[in-house]
């Protein structure tokens, strides 16, 4: 009944719940009985182009304002471009367009700001067939070559205010942020801010790192680990609050990539084969090859269930560091969540292109760097990210023996600051609020 190739109309069962939303049913210019009747003769033409769609036809299926109403909305809002002009600059550049004119575009020419909405009945809801039948037809009517592609064109405005009332919001937050900061944004977060949004939102832009769920932790069970991130995520966004990344706009594309590390040991080494493997890959053949067995070992995403593969989860989130990821074992679980201290708190961090045949002992049992090294979990966020980040192609700005060498000056061995004073200090803070002194700004 619903196949494409009918040559006969087929009466609709059901669209009630379908065409109780338009907005011609909600302001009255159509009834939804008069919609579903007509459907069959629009779909009929459509499907066999035995004669093209009156402008009233497909203003009804796509559900437009009459011609005379849209065109008095258009003046309303004060634009001087024609109807065809808009839906032009929607589809090639939604930046020309104003506020109202986006708006306009995003109502689909409707001129109320708060659209009407419907209100039905949970149970009564239009067949999935009768939905994809209406929906190919209105695709159809739609790219019509005598029309711009107009719901095309209306996806696009809206998105373009979306994006555009965003930058407003971030814009705002920063001005808050930076009016309250007692202390100067480092430079490298303002660059790497500048370098997000001009990549978003052509792709997912992200800053951040790949963690590494030791094989041992993951007997912890789900409800602990749970705990251990939503802890974890509380301390690094409170960090974030008064370490100028909110005032960039930073909190907003924070991530996490955590990954099961693969069973059968291996140390930091193994971890590293799997690491760049993951991360030296542009996403297209040689991806692919990881997912059939191409990687050292194999590795998958934490808590995914979206069943993304491990290649497919790093690759979207490319703004991570490329040369250091994270270790989460039981020591980093433990200073989280079995005591209160946030200076306390800790993790591994570990060079990716460190070459060294035994990278598993502690690192405060030997005398030089093992290529990696523990940081209090708060300056993720702040010194050494900006320690480590690095521009496409050059080497990160800190190197890993030397921060190292600093985090040795400080409590735990976790890394806090490449200032021998600030690296000493340690607080009993529960709470961001708590680290007032100077030492806690960022180089």
């Amino acid at each position: 009944m619903d196949d494409l190739d009918s040559t006969s109309p087929v009466s609709l069962s059901n669209g009630t719940h379908y065409f109780a939303s338009y907005q011609r049913v909600l302001r009255g210019k159509d009834t939804i009985e008069n919609l579903i009747q007509a459907f069959p003769a629009v779909e009929q033409k459509l499907l066999t182009s035995s004669s093209p769609l009156t402008d009233h036809e497909r203003r009804r299926l796509l559900d437009l304002p009459d011609a005379a109403d849209e065109a008095e909305n258009i003046s309303r809002i004060g634009s001087s471009r024609s109807r065809e002009e808009l839906l032009s600059a929607a589809m090639s550049n939604p930046d020309l367009l104003s506020d109202d004119e986006l708006q306009l575009l995003s109502n689909g020419f409707w001129s109320d700001n708060d659209m009407a909405q419907e209100d039905l009945d949970a149970d009564d809801d239009t067949p999935a067939e009768e939905q994809d039948r209406i929906d190919r037809a209105r695709e159809a009517a739609s790219s019509s070559i005598h029309h711009v592609h107009e719901l095309e064109a209306f996806e696009k405005a809206t998105m373009a205010s979306i994006l555009r009332q965003k930058e407003r919001d971030d814009e705002q937050q920063r001005a808050h942020y930076r009016e309250q900061a007692d202390r100067p944004i480092p430079t490298w977060m303002e660059s790497l801010s500048q370098r997000i949004r001009a990549d978003f939102p052509m792709r997912n832009t992200y800053w951040g790192y790949v963690a590494f769920l030791d094989a041992e932790i993951r007997a912890l069970g789900e409800e602990r680990l749970d705990l251990f991130f939503s802890s974890m995520d509380a301390v690094l966004y409170g960090a974030m609050g008064s370490n100028g990344a909110c005032a960039c706009s930073l909190d907003r594309s924070w991530r996490l990539e955590v990954l099961n590390a693969p069973d059968g040991g291996g140390g930091y080494s193994e971890l590293r084969k799997v690491f760049r493997s993951l991360v030296d890959k542009d996403g297209g053949e040689e991806s692919s090859s990881l997912e059939d067995g191409g990687l050292p070992v194999s590795v998958t995403p934490y808590g995914d269930d979206m069943g993304l593969s491990a290649v497919d989860a790093v690759q979207q989130a490319p703004g991570l560091l490329t040369n250091t990821f994270l270790v989460i074992d039981k020591t980093c679980v433990e200073s989280v969540l079995d005591q209160p201290f946030l200076d306390d708190m800790r993790i591994i961090a570990v060079d990716a292109d460190f070459v060294d045949d035994d990278a598993t002992a502690s690192s405060k049992d030997n005398d030089t760097c093992q290529g990696w090294t523990w940081v209090r979990i708060e300056q993720l966020a702040n010194r050494f990210y900006g320690a480590r980040i690095s521009l496409e192609g050059e080497a990160p700005r800190v190197g890993i023996e030397e921060i190292w060498k600093a985090a040795q000056a400080s409590r735990n061995g976790a890394f806090v600051a490449m200032d021998p004073e600030v690296a000493r200090v340690w607080t009993e803070s529960t709470t961001m609020r708590g680290q007032e002194q100077p030492f806690y700004g960022v180089e």
